[in-house]
């Protein structure tokens, strides 16, 4: 008897209650990946104990193949039937997530959402089945795939994201999430990616989030591309930042580029009262600095109070230092005055 015959037989007498159970147990003794086909023909089969044993055998098979199956099996309307199959899906182990991923772009809510919960739910044993999908995945499906091992947050799946970077279809949301996870070792990767023009503002976003003060540096360095977007990017990310990035401005002020008057510009839209005093000073040496900057002088004048203060810190300094020399001959006088007297008793005593 072929094995189509043999199935067909035993599933008639899966739907005669008398003989049911006894045929069920025979099913699932002797469930192999050659049946496989066969079963899967009855998918849509009237009967629900059909249905629901479908749904135990083919998890009882362990072929990824059987996947298809039981993803139509979830959205049976009986209730045992969607149990079963999501029980046969968690039998299968991690070994099926790769598959699983390709469903990721159903357009079932109910689908999406429950092989979310699986992918959780096997978690870091997962990521090499889910990286090995990725180039099966359609463009919606490797990105949803991106956000669920973002949520794993260990470490391995850290470096999946990193590693994901390798692939064009994912690498924005690989940048957003490593970004969010403040992950500092996939930092040089992302260096690499800043290069490409179409990348720039997402790396640099993940990159502020991941390692700021090395990021500020980066912004203002950036000040001088020639692209008129981007650097309107740069000034409104510059503003929004403010206050921890005047030193860095201020310190670009001082190389002679031809950046210095968009650098200008931007300071102008920014609070300066607490640097004027570092403004004037860069002046004072350099001509055309001081033309570019007139206005913004006017407007932030030398703050007196602060001058003095840094004067007096400054002549206090120096004060200190006299005096430390001072008390720094003390004790090489009275080693003198000492070894005078030891000579004076050593002479009364001859």
């Amino acid at each position: 008897m072929s094995i189509e015959d043999r199935v067909a037989t035993l599933i008639a007498k899966v739907k005669d209650e008398s003989l049911r159970w006894q045929a069920i147990e025979v099913l699932k003794s002797s469930a192999t990946k050659e049946m496989l086909p066969t079963l899967l023909r009855y998918l849509n089969d009237d009967n629900w104990v059909v249905r629901w044993l479908l749904a135990d055998l083919l998890g009882r098979i362990k072929d990824s193949a059987a996947i298809t199956g039981l993803i139509q099996l979830l959205l049976d309307r009986d209730f045992h039937v969607e149990q079963a199959a999501y029980q046969s899906i968690l039998n299968l182990g991690p070994s099926v997530s790769g598959k699983l991923a390709t469903y990721l772009s159903s357009p079932s809510f109910k689908i999406r959402k429950l092989i979310f919960e699986l992918l959780i739910y096997f978690n870091n044993d997962a990521l090499l089945y889910l990286y090995e999908a990725l180039p099966e995945c359609d463009l919606i499906s490797a990105n949803r795939l991106i956000e669920i091992v973002s949520r794993f947050k260990s470490s391995a799946a850290k470096d999946f994201l990193v590693s994901a970077l390798a692939f064009k279809s994912v690498q924005k949301s690989a940048i957003i999430y490593l970004g969010a996870l403040k992950y500092k070792e996939a930092v040089p990767r992302l260096l690499e990616l800043f290069l490409n023009p179409v990348l720039k503002k997402l790396v640099l976003e993940a990159m502020l989030q991941i390692d700021p003060d090395f990021s500020f540096e980066l912004l203002v360095q950036e000040l001088n591309s020639d692209s008129f977007n981007y650097r309107n990017y740069l000034e409104l990310k510059i503003l929004e930042i403010g206050e921890p990035l005047l030193p860095l401005l201020l310190k670009a002020l001082k190389q002679p580029t031809n950046k210095r008057k968009f650098i200008v510009s931007v300071l102008a839209k920014m609070e300066l009262k607490k640097v004027s005093n570092e403004l004037h000073e860069l002046c004072q040496h350099d001509s055309d600095l001081c033309v570019l900057t007139k206005e913004l002088r006017k407007k932030y004048p030398i703050n007196l109070q602060k001058q003095m203060i840094k004067i007096s810190k400054k002549e206090h300094s120096t004060e200190s230092g006299m005096t430390q020399k001072s008390f720094g001959s003390v004790p090489k006088m009275e080693e003198k005055v000492e070894n005078r007297s030891l000579t004076l008793r050593k002479t009364r005593q001859q």
